[in-house]
Order: C-alpha cells, then structure tokens, then sequence
C-alpha cells in the first residue's frame, strides 16, 4: 500500500483578524496512491492523520510530531493485522510521496520556508539566483542528497559562533536537522526526491498570475489604454463558459486589477487555472497581436500538457523544451520583471515526471479541499479543545462512510450529535397516529433529520453511527 502523506496549515478565523495567529493548526492528510485517481479525488478518501497548534510544528516540538509519525509508518512497513471483506489480513503499506506547498515541505524537511532568505534557492538542488538565468539543464544543477545533508546538518550543529551557524544556515538553505530523513532506515524513501513540488502552487497560484499581471503591465504601458482595458472587460463579463466552468469562472474579476502594481488578484487555484484556459478564447483576437503574447501562448501550451493524464517520453521531453522556451523568452520580453524561483521548479516537475507520474496525479488540489470540512466544525465550537473537536468528527464521519460502503455525500461534520441515550431510536408502530416533524427537542439536546446519532462503540471495530431519516411525535 503507497501512501500519500500530505502537511499544511488551516486558519479557521479571519487570516487579517488578531487572533489568526492563535487559531492557525498544522493538519496531516494522507491517502492511498493505489486507489484508481478518479476516486482519490473525493474527499471521503483523504483521511486524517494529526493535527496539531501550528506554534508546535514551527518549533523544536515538530521532532516529536514526526517521531510519532514514523513509528506509526514502521509498524506500516513490518504490516498491521486488519480486518477486511475477505477476513484478517495483513497488510503492509510504505511512505511514496509527501507533498504540500513550498514552505510547508521546507519546515518539514527542516530548510528555509522562504526562499528568499537562502543562498541556495531549491530544496531539491543547490541552484543560487545566478544559476537560474544561465541554466536549464537538471543535470548540470549539483543535485541535493541524503548522506551530504546529514554532514552539512552535522556542521551547522557544531558550528563555533552564533554568527558562522546563521551565515551557513543562509549558504546551504538549511535550519535544522529533521526526523524525516530517519524513514529511509527502515524503508527506501529518499525526502529530496519524494517530495515534489506541486504544480498547484507553482503554476496556478505563482506564474501563471505573475505572467498575466507583466502582460497586462506591459501592454498597458505601450500597446493598450484604459478605455481598450474597459473595452476587454466589456468582453469578458460578457463570455458564456461552460456549465462545468461556471462555479470556478471568475465573473467578478476586473482586469484593471492585473496593471495596478499594488493590487491582489483574490483568485483561487481553480479560478485561475479556468480564466487560464478560457483567456485565448476570450481574449485571442483583440490582444494575440501584442509583442508579449508569445510569452502567455507558451505557457499555454506549456499549462496544458503539464496536466495532462498521461504521458509518453515524447511529452515529457515537449515539455521540457517548453520550460525552457517559456524561461527565455520570459527573460527577453519581461526583461526588468523579477524572476520566480517558481520557474525554475518547473524543470523539476518535468524532470520527476518519469519517476513519480503526471503532476496531477499528486497535486495538493483535493487536499486543500479537505480544509472546508474541517472550517465547518470550527463554526460550532467553542475553540476550547478544537483540535478533539477535528479528530473525533472525523472518525465519526468515517465510521458512517465505511458502514454505508458508498461514496455519495456524506452530512456535514456540523449534524453529529453525540448523545443518542435521551432519543428513542425504535421504529415507531403507530405511525399513523403521529405527526411527521423535523426537528424535536429532548433532554436540553436538539434533533433534525438527516442528523447522525452515535449508537455505539466497539472498541474491536468500528463506531455504530446511524441517521435519522424521519421523525414522528
């Protein structure tokens, strides 16, 4: 069994209020890479590992939480005892991927989060900002590896003076040593080549709104006036996606936003990745004309075969040849624009393509996804122990999940109630003597239908959880 191991943080208040800080939590995701992908992407499939203050993952406490979680993944390894549909067997399972966004990796891995502060800019090589501008070639970078980190980690532990442990910390991009690096004692994981980088945030919530942004930039300062922006504007509220475009097409976006140099684009992933496709539709005829256009037409190109779902060498080395393309002409027509570390990632993601799959096959799309569950319960609680909160819904909504053996929509974590020993579950006889109601009050506890009941628990197997579907009084 390949596992999936996934890590980020869940701000469940207001990001801007006072209190985002102290309600800010580290949440551990995983899920099965052998269930078919068109399954993994339901939710009902991504299950929770931990949870915990995010204070505790950005100190010296993260050593704990990862020495539990690789003692849980040894016992994976040596197999666990489980109860299936064809009786006891033993199964084994191993850690294939662990994924998250850029910063969270790095903590994990134990390097710098913010590039920015770091010589060396890329967690997976030793590539510096220079380095970015003059090559393009994977094997010309000096590859990062497990038996080096450990000596270079060894050297900044011992190092003589406060000052030489900051100056080599910002050389070589590293903070500290992590318990990561211990599961290859047990199993072949190797952290710089496991954990890739996620074209979600690369493509989708880093180049692709910084290239719209110098496009309309650029144009605007030589090519395009204000009233030929209106005018585009006029054509794309006035654009008829697809119904299956309609829930992430960005109706309320102006493209004004895009030449204003301290305005935020507030647009998801999903948004993005849809205005993307659908802009040479909207948008080719009125502006393919421009001199930067060839830029966004790459990374059209470019955009698209990344997601594909399969690939052959021929599309692997397409690809390649189009990261390239995209970074010099990037460099040639935006030659005053600040260049992405982000770009440069992109030829590891083409280079992991023949190791580790399509990028989509384990991008952070659904995993960011599963935070709205998790939002849901934080609007009824009370933040005294919400973490509890979090993992005992969870397992409650498993439970109800796996007795039922479908994957249809399970109610919201918010309609569990945990105290069924007041309602009287019976099937009523004389049904027709009472009157149908949805909701009924009983012992300072209130029930609605299509809420679930805790009926009992097993600790052999799992939580007897039941629905209630009508009710009569």
């Amino acid at each position: 069994m390949n596992i999936i191991l996934y890590y980020d943080e869940l701000t469940i208040t207001n990001p801007l209020g006072h209190t985002a800080k102290e309600h800010k939590y580290g949440m551990f995701y995983f899920t099965i890479a052998d269930i078919p992908k068109e399954l993994r992407s339901h939710l009902d499939l991504i299950f929770l590992v931990a949870c915990v203050r995010a204070e505790m993952v950005n100190s010296d406490e993260i050593d704990n939480i990862l020495s539990i979680i690789n003692d849980n993944l040894h016992e994976l390894f040596i197999g666990k005892l489980m109860s299936t549909s064809d009786g006891d067997k033993k199964i084994r399972g191993v850690l294939s991927l662990l994924v998250g966004d850029t910063p969270a990796i790095n903590r994990l891995l134990g390097l710098k989060e913010g590039v920015g502060f770091s010589y060396c800019k890329c967690r997976h090589c030793f590539a510096t900002k220079d380095d970015f501008d003059l090559l393009f070639e994977i094997s010309l970078f000096k590859q990062r590896n497990v038996e080096e980190h450990k000596l270079l980690c060894a050297q900044l532990l011992y190092s003589q003076t406060q000052a030489t442990a900051a100056d080599f910390s910002k050389q070589y991009g590293i903070n500290r040593y992590s318990k990561i690096f211990e599961i290859n004692s047990f199993c072949s994981f190797d952290p710089f080549i496991q954990t890739p980088h996620d074209v979600m945030h690369i493509l989708f919530e880093g180049i692709t709104p910084h290239t719209l942004r110098e496009f309309f930039t650029d144009a605007y300062s030589g090519e395009i006036n204000k009233y030929q922006i209106a005018d585009l504007q006029i054509t794309f509220d006035k654009f008829k996606c697809h119904p299956l475009d309609v829930n992430d097409y960005p109706k309320y976006l102006k493209l004004n936003s895009f030449t204003e140099l301290n305005s935020h684009i507030n647009l998801t992933a999903s948004s993005t990745w849809t205005f993307f496709r659908l802009f040479p539709i909207i948008f080719a005829s009125n502006l393919k004309e421009f001199r930067s256009w060839p830029v966004l037409e790459i990374l059209f190109r470019l955009t698209s075969n990344l997601m594909s779902h399969k690939f052959t060498p021929n599309t692997q080395n397409l690809c390649k040849s189009l990261v390239i393309q995209f970074i010099t002409t990037y460099r040639t027509i935006f030659a005053n624009s600040s260049f992405l570390p982000k770009m440069h990632y992109l030829l590891h993601i083409v280079d992991a393509i023949p190791k580790l799959g399509p990028p989509s096959s384990y991008w952070c799309m659904r995993f960011e996804a599963k935070h709205k569950q998790f939002k849901s319960v934080s609007r009824n609680s009370n933040f005294h122990n919400i973490l509890s909160d979090f993992s005992f819904k969870h397992s409650l909504q498993m439970s109800y999940i796996s007795s039922h053996s479908t994957l249809e929509e399970p109610p919201s974590f918010t309609n569990f109630r945990l105290d069924s020993n007041s309602f009287n579950c019976n099937n009523c006889t004389n049904k027709k003597m009472m009157e149908t109601v949805t909701k009924i009050s009983s012992n300072y506890n209130t029930y609605c239908t299509s809420d679930l009941l805790l009926l009992a628990v097993n600790p052999r197997s799992l939580a007897a959880v039941g629905m209630i579907d009508k009710m009569y009084c």
